[in-house]
Protein backbone atom coordinates (compact mmCIF):
# COMPACT_ATOMS: atom_id res chain seq x y z
CA UNK A 1 0.00 0.00 0.00
CA UNK A 2 1.54 3.99 -1.04
CA UNK A 3 -0.05 7.19 0.47
CA UNK A 4 1.36 9.81 -1.74
CA UNK A 5 0.33 13.72 -1.35
CA UNK A 6 1.27 16.14 -3.95
CA UNK A 7 0.79 19.89 -4.75
CA UNK A 8 0.68 22.17 -7.64
CA UNK A 9 0.25 26.05 -7.81
CA UNK A 10 0.05 28.10 -10.96
CA UNK A 11 -1.36 31.02 -13.13
CA UNK A 12 -4.03 30.59 -15.24
CA UNK A 13 -4.77 33.91 -17.60
CA UNK A 14 -7.03 34.41 -20.81
CA UNK A 15 -7.45 33.01 -22.97
CA UNK A 16 -5.22 29.87 -22.72
CA UNK A 17 -7.53 28.83 -19.43
CA UNK A 18 -10.91 28.83 -21.30
CA UNK A 19 -10.95 29.91 -24.95
CA UNK A 20 -14.67 30.50 -25.08
CA UNK A 21 -15.03 32.04 -21.59
CA UNK A 22 -12.53 34.24 -22.39
CA UNK A 23 -14.44 35.48 -25.33
CA UNK A 24 -17.40 36.10 -23.64
CA UNK A 25 -15.99 37.84 -20.28
CA UNK A 26 -13.30 39.89 -18.57
CA UNK A 27 -11.48 36.99 -16.25
CA UNK A 28 -8.79 38.30 -14.38
CA UNK A 29 -5.21 36.53 -13.59
CA UNK A 30 -5.56 34.29 -10.98
CA UNK A 31 -4.00 31.13 -9.86
CA UNK A 32 -4.60 27.00 -9.44
CA UNK A 33 -3.84 25.49 -6.19
CA UNK A 34 -4.43 21.31 -6.50
CA UNK A 35 -3.85 19.31 -4.52
CA UNK A 36 -4.26 15.55 -4.93
CA UNK A 37 -3.66 12.65 -2.26
CA UNK A 38 -2.98 8.91 -4.19
CA UNK A 39 -4.05 5.91 -2.17
CA UNK A 40 -2.89 2.70 -3.22
CA UNK A 41 -3.27 -1.15 -2.57
CA UNK A 42 -1.12 -3.24 -4.94
CA UNK A 43 -2.39 -7.11 -4.39
CA UNK A 44 0.36 -9.06 -6.07
CA UNK A 45 0.03 -12.91 -6.68
CA UNK A 46 3.27 -14.97 -7.64
CA UNK A 47 3.90 -18.76 -8.65
CA UNK A 48 7.20 -20.49 -9.19
CA UNK A 49 8.20 -22.17 -11.99
CA UNK A 50 11.16 -23.63 -10.51
CA UNK A 51 14.74 -23.25 -11.82
CA UNK A 52 14.51 -19.52 -9.99
CA UNK A 53 12.07 -18.29 -12.87
CA UNK A 54 8.32 -16.81 -10.95
CA UNK A 55 5.17 -15.49 -12.90
CA UNK A 56 4.09 -12.84 -11.13
CA UNK A 57 0.25 -10.64 -11.87
CA UNK A 58 -0.30 -7.03 -9.37
CA UNK A 59 -3.30 -5.26 -9.81
CA UNK A 60 -3.69 -2.19 -8.29
CA UNK A 61 -6.69 -0.27 -6.77
CA UNK A 62 -6.48 3.46 -6.46
CA UNK A 63 -7.93 6.38 -4.33
CA UNK A 64 -7.34 9.63 -6.02
CA UNK A 65 -8.50 12.19 -3.58
CA UNK A 66 -8.67 15.88 -5.47
CA UNK A 67 -9.28 19.51 -4.00
CA UNK A 68 -8.90 22.93 -5.36
CA UNK A 69 -8.69 26.46 -4.64
CA UNK A 70 -8.37 29.28 -7.23
CA UNK A 71 -6.87 32.77 -5.86
CA UNK A 72 -6.87 36.01 -7.56
CA UNK A 73 -2.61 37.63 -7.81
CA UNK A 74 -3.51 39.76 -4.32
CA UNK A 75 -4.00 36.49 -2.18
CA UNK A 76 -7.88 37.02 -2.37
CA UNK A 77 -10.29 33.54 -2.90
CA UNK A 78 -11.42 34.06 -6.09
CA UNK A 79 -13.93 31.46 -7.87
CA UNK A 80 -14.00 31.94 -11.83
CA UNK A 81 -16.81 31.38 -14.18
CA UNK A 82 -15.43 28.17 -15.81
CA UNK A 83 -14.83 26.36 -11.81
CA UNK A 84 -15.27 23.28 -12.41
CA UNK A 85 -14.27 22.81 -16.40
CA UNK A 86 -10.53 21.61 -15.51
CA UNK A 87 -10.78 20.73 -11.80
CA UNK A 88 -13.41 20.29 -8.91
CA UNK A 89 -13.72 18.49 -5.54
CA UNK A 90 -13.07 14.82 -6.11
CA UNK A 91 -12.98 11.26 -5.04
CA UNK A 92 -12.34 8.76 -8.02
CA UNK A 93 -11.62 5.09 -6.71
CA UNK A 94 -11.37 2.62 -9.53
CA UNK A 95 -8.27 0.04 -10.54
CA UNK A 96 -5.69 0.85 -12.08
CA UNK A 97 -3.48 -1.01 -15.14
CA UNK A 98 -2.25 -4.35 -13.76
CA UNK A 99 1.32 -5.90 -14.64
CA UNK A 100 2.06 -9.38 -15.74
CA UNK A 101 5.92 -10.48 -15.40
CA UNK A 102 8.10 -13.41 -15.45
CA UNK A 103 11.11 -13.10 -13.72
CA UNK A 104 14.17 -14.86 -12.78
CA UNK A 105 17.23 -14.83 -10.51
CA UNK A 106 20.67 -16.41 -10.60
CA UNK A 107 22.76 -16.50 -8.15
CA UNK A 108 26.59 -16.68 -9.16
CA UNK A 109 28.49 -19.83 -7.87
CA UNK A 110 31.82 -17.98 -7.25
CA UNK A 111 30.93 -15.04 -5.64
CA UNK A 112 28.20 -13.42 -3.35
CA UNK A 113 26.37 -12.04 -6.17
CA UNK A 114 22.44 -12.58 -7.37
CA UNK A 115 21.50 -11.66 -11.00
CA UNK A 116 17.80 -11.07 -11.85
CA UNK A 117 16.03 -10.07 -15.06
CA UNK A 118 12.24 -9.31 -15.83
CA UNK A 119 9.70 -9.13 -18.67
CA UNK A 120 6.76 -8.52 -19.00
CA UNK A 121 3.61 -6.18 -20.15
CA UNK A 122 1.14 -3.50 -18.45
CA UNK A 123 -2.44 -4.60 -18.83
CA UNK A 124 -4.93 -1.44 -19.74
CA UNK A 125 -7.48 -2.52 -16.80
CA UNK A 126 -7.53 1.30 -15.68
CA UNK A 127 -10.09 3.63 -16.77
CA UNK A 128 -9.11 6.25 -19.91
CA UNK A 129 -10.64 9.80 -20.51
CA UNK A 130 -10.99 11.46 -24.04
CA UNK A 131 -8.27 13.84 -24.96
CA UNK A 132 -8.66 17.00 -22.29
CA UNK A 133 -7.16 19.54 -24.17
CA UNK A 134 -9.64 19.47 -27.11
CA UNK A 135 -12.00 19.18 -24.53
CA UNK A 136 -11.17 22.64 -22.98
CA UNK A 137 -10.89 24.58 -26.37
CA UNK A 138 -14.42 23.51 -26.47
CA UNK A 139 -15.18 24.87 -23.04
CA UNK A 140 -16.58 21.46 -22.01
CA UNK A 141 -16.03 19.44 -18.44
CA UNK A 142 -13.32 17.20 -18.48
CA UNK A 143 -10.89 14.83 -16.69
CA UNK A 144 -7.02 15.22 -16.17
CA UNK A 145 -6.72 11.96 -14.03
CA UNK A 146 -6.91 9.10 -15.57
CA UNK A 147 -6.44 5.35 -14.10
CA UNK A 148 -4.78 3.28 -17.00
CA UNK A 149 -2.87 4.36 -20.25
CA UNK A 150 -5.61 2.17 -22.13
CA UNK A 151 -2.51 0.41 -23.98
CA UNK A 152 -0.63 -3.36 -23.68
CA UNK A 153 3.21 -1.80 -22.71
CA UNK A 154 5.92 -3.83 -22.35
CA UNK A 155 8.28 -3.91 -19.31
CA UNK A 156 11.69 -4.89 -18.58
CA UNK A 157 13.63 -4.91 -15.16
CA UNK A 158 17.10 -6.09 -13.95
CA UNK A 159 18.94 -6.24 -10.62
CA UNK A 160 21.69 -6.87 -9.13
CA UNK A 161 22.18 -8.23 -5.78
CA UNK A 162 25.84 -8.17 -3.25
CA UNK A 163 25.13 -10.83 0.07
CA UNK A 164 26.08 -9.82 3.19
CA UNK A 165 26.30 -11.44 6.20
CA UNK A 166 25.69 -7.75 7.89
CA UNK A 167 25.98 -5.25 4.44
CA UNK A 168 24.79 -6.29 1.36
CA UNK A 169 24.10 -3.92 -2.00
CA UNK A 170 21.23 -4.05 -4.03
CA UNK A 171 20.33 -2.11 -7.49
CA UNK A 172 16.97 -1.95 -9.63
CA UNK A 173 16.38 -0.50 -13.06
CA UNK A 174 12.46 -0.69 -14.69
CA UNK A 175 11.43 0.40 -17.69
CA UNK A 176 8.24 0.78 -19.69
CA UNK A 177 7.95 1.09 -22.97
CA UNK A 178 4.12 2.54 -24.15
CA UNK A 179 4.31 1.43 -28.07
CA UNK A 180 1.29 3.26 -29.78
CA UNK A 181 -2.01 5.35 -28.75
CA UNK A 182 -4.67 4.04 -27.30
CA UNK A 183 -7.92 3.90 -28.81
CA UNK A 184 -8.83 8.03 -26.97
CA UNK A 185 -5.91 8.79 -29.24
CA UNK A 186 -3.65 9.26 -25.96
CA UNK A 187 -0.11 7.62 -25.71
CA UNK A 188 1.60 7.23 -22.05
CA UNK A 189 4.97 8.17 -21.30
CA UNK A 190 8.30 6.32 -21.44
CA UNK A 191 9.36 5.47 -18.05
CA UNK A 192 12.72 4.68 -16.43
CA UNK A 193 13.63 4.21 -12.90
CA UNK A 194 16.92 2.97 -10.99
CA UNK A 195 17.57 2.67 -7.31
CA UNK A 196 21.14 1.76 -5.73
CA UNK A 197 22.42 1.59 -2.53
CA UNK A 198 23.05 -0.77 0.63
CA UNK A 199 21.30 -3.19 2.64
CA UNK A 200 21.71 -3.56 6.37
CA UNK A 201 20.74 -6.53 8.66
CA UNK A 202 20.93 -5.79 12.15
CA UNK A 203 22.19 -7.67 14.84
CA UNK A 204 20.42 -10.30 17.32
CA UNK A 205 17.67 -10.08 18.98
CA UNK A 206 16.39 -7.72 16.01
CA UNK A 207 18.61 -9.60 12.99
CA UNK A 208 14.53 -10.40 11.07
CA UNK A 209 15.01 -6.54 10.14
CA UNK A 210 16.80 -4.92 7.57
CA UNK A 211 17.42 -1.55 6.86
CA UNK A 212 17.75 -0.05 2.83
CA UNK A 213 19.46 3.17 1.96
CA UNK A 214 18.63 4.10 -1.75
CA UNK A 215 19.62 6.42 -4.39
CA UNK A 216 16.75 7.03 -7.02
CA UNK A 217 17.29 8.46 -9.83
CA UNK A 218 13.70 8.65 -12.84
CA UNK A 219 13.10 9.80 -16.25
CA UNK A 220 9.87 10.04 -17.64
CA UNK A 221 8.95 11.41 -21.03
CA UNK A 222 6.37 13.66 -22.03
CA UNK A 223 2.97 12.03 -22.60
CA UNK A 224 0.77 12.51 -26.73
CA UNK A 225 -2.14 13.20 -27.24
CA UNK A 226 -3.51 12.79 -31.08
CA UNK A 227 0.29 12.02 -31.68
CA UNK A 228 1.11 15.87 -30.40
CA UNK A 229 3.03 16.17 -26.74
CA UNK A 230 0.86 16.74 -23.98
CA UNK A 231 0.99 20.01 -21.81
CA UNK A 232 2.78 20.07 -18.26
CA UNK A 233 3.97 16.44 -19.10
CA UNK A 234 8.22 15.16 -18.79
CA UNK A 235 9.96 14.83 -15.19
CA UNK A 236 13.05 13.88 -14.44
CA UNK A 237 13.83 13.35 -10.94
CA UNK A 238 17.00 12.39 -8.24
CA UNK A 239 16.06 11.65 -4.54
CA UNK A 240 16.15 8.94 -1.98
CA UNK A 241 14.63 6.66 0.40
CA UNK A 242 15.43 5.01 3.39
CA UNK A 243 13.05 1.61 4.70
CA UNK A 244 12.87 -1.25 6.53
CA UNK A 245 11.64 -4.71 6.15
CA UNK A 246 10.66 -6.61 9.23
CA UNK A 247 10.60 -10.80 8.25
CA UNK A 248 7.98 -11.50 10.80
CA UNK A 249 8.24 -15.26 9.67
CA UNK A 250 10.27 -17.22 6.94
CA UNK A 251 7.02 -17.10 4.88
CA UNK A 252 5.56 -13.50 5.98
CA UNK A 253 7.34 -9.66 5.71
CA UNK A 254 6.02 -6.15 6.70
CA UNK A 255 8.08 -3.51 5.09
CA UNK A 256 7.94 0.26 4.83
CA UNK A 257 9.60 3.13 2.80
CA UNK A 258 9.99 6.75 2.63
CA UNK A 259 11.08 8.39 -0.59
CA UNK A 260 12.43 11.98 -0.79
CA UNK A 261 13.06 14.24 -4.08
CA UNK A 262 16.28 16.08 -3.83
CA UNK A 263 15.90 17.73 -7.68
CA UNK A 264 13.32 17.76 -10.56
CA UNK A 265 12.92 18.85 -13.80
CA UNK A 266 9.26 18.94 -14.98
CA UNK A 267 7.87 20.11 -18.65
CA UNK A 268 5.09 22.78 -17.40
CA UNK A 269 3.41 23.11 -14.26
CA UNK A 270 3.02 19.63 -12.17
CA UNK A 271 2.55 18.72 -9.31
CA UNK A 272 5.42 18.93 -6.67
CA UNK A 273 6.21 15.44 -5.17
CA UNK A 274 8.86 15.90 -1.83
CA UNK A 275 7.99 12.85 0.35
CA UNK A 276 6.15 9.95 -0.95
CA UNK A 277 5.83 6.87 1.67
CA UNK A 278 5.04 3.04 0.63
CA UNK A 279 4.01 0.27 3.54
CA UNK A 280 3.92 -3.56 2.30
CA UNK A 281 3.12 -7.15 3.42
CA UNK A 282 4.03 -10.23 1.21
CA UNK A 283 3.92 -13.75 1.94
CA UNK A 284 3.86 -17.09 0.22
CA UNK A 285 2.32 -20.38 0.82
CA UNK A 286 4.31 -23.58 -0.69
CA UNK A 287 2.35 -26.12 -2.46
CA UNK A 288 4.11 -29.08 -2.75
CA UNK A 289 2.85 -32.11 -5.30
CA UNK A 290 1.55 -35.35 -3.73
CA UNK A 291 4.04 -38.27 -3.84
CA UNK A 292 2.13 -41.84 -5.15
CA UNK A 293 2.68 -44.40 -3.35
CA UNK A 294 2.81 -47.54 -5.32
Amino acid sequence: MSVTHVQAIHDASCPEIAPLECSLEDIPDHTHDQSLTLLRLEPRFTAGLGRGFALGLSVPIDLKVARIRYQLTDGSSYVPSYAGLHHRDEDLFGLGDSRLELSGYRMIPTAPITLGARLGVVLPTGKIEDNPFEAQARGEVHQHLQFGGGTVDPTVGLELILRGVVVGMAGRFDGRFPLYQNPKGYRGPVRLNATLGPIFRLPKPVRQVQLVVLARASWMSAEFWDGEPGENSGLGTVGAGIGATWNITPNLAVSGMLNFRFFEHARGAQFNQPVAGTLGISGFFQHQKKQSVN
